[in-house]
């Protein structure tokens, strides 16, 4: 039977270590939540109608091979349960041959409608410059497969305040006549989740008096590198760590915001 050991110094320093890494310090931004932009935005149907009568969205269109939007430029969009993807045509792009599917395209063909419903939801979200700064488009719409138009149900477009370098964009979305937990709303555009190409996404934390809320996304480096395209300065190589937080202490006169971005721990790169 081999005899007993102890571990040496060395060794328990490395166990200590191997129980709880090493935690970068974080950067912390707070922005008071008068300083968010606000837009007004009405209730989305939650079903598909018979007939879809907004206006026909002219970016969103049926090419050989997929639907595509055109001429936003840096986003992402989804189509049905397809996505989503990035936005990755110029506006002038030439059609391809039938069957074939360009990077910022889904395939979508009639078995997508096999359930019967005429119309399915299509949703696309980009980042423009606009003459202030930066501004984010992000609309609802119905994709019709006889007709190969999409009809917008909702569309915003609202600057946003940038945090975290360019990490993250938030823009506060009011809407009176939506369900409770939907009528004051932080809407936070941050990197694409996970394993996904969509350069970005859109997460929401709702606004009350009562709670706070937060929202937390470990970004890849391929993520930062697709993101740089908005803000060079952001680091490059780097597995990070995003938390966007919403805090409101009891007698404080309005909610704050609080963004924090720290390095990801080497055993949870990624």
């Amino acid at each position: 039977m081999p005899a007993e050991t102890t571990p040496g110094p060395r060794s328990l320093r490395a166990l200590r270590e191997q129980k709880r890494p090493v935690r970068r310090p974080a950067s912390v931004e707070e922005i008071p939540l008068d300083q968010v932009p606000m837009v007004e935005t009405t209730p989305l149907d939650a079903t598909a109608p018979r007939e879809a009568t907004g206006e026909v969205a002219p970016e969103v269109v049926r090419r050989d091979g997929g639907v595509a939007v055109l001429g936003l430029g840096f986003g992402s969009f989804s189509v049905g349960w397809v996505g989503p993807v990035p936005i990755a045509e110029p506006a002038d792009a030439e059609p391809r041959a039938a069957g074939s599917t360009l990077p910022g395209q889904i395939a979508i063909d009639a078995w997508h409608f096999r359930g019967g419903d005429p119309w399915v939801r299509a949703e696309w979200l980009a980042m423009v410059q606009g003459e202030g700064g930066p501004e984010v488009i992000w609309a609802h719409g119905w994709y019709g497969w006889r007709s190969g138009q999409t009809r917008v149900e909702r569309r915003i477009r609202t600057p946003v305040r940038a945090a975290a370098g360019g990490m993250a964009y938030v823009f506060r979305a009011r809407c009176p006549s939506c369900a409770l937990g939907q009528r004051d709303v932080l809407q936070v555009v941050l990197p694409g989740p996970g394993f996904s190409q969509a350069p970005i996404g859109i997460e929401p934390i709702a606004l009350s008096t009562a709670s706070g809320g937060s929202v937390i996304r470990a970004v890849s480096r391929q993520a930062v590198a697709r993101l740089r395209a908005l803000a060079p300065e952001l680091p490059a190589g780097k597995d990070l760590v995003l938390g966007v937080e919403v805090t409101r202490a009891i007698g404080e006169a309005q909610s704050t915001v609080l963004v924090r971005v720290r390095e990801a721990p080497p055993d949870r790169a990624f």
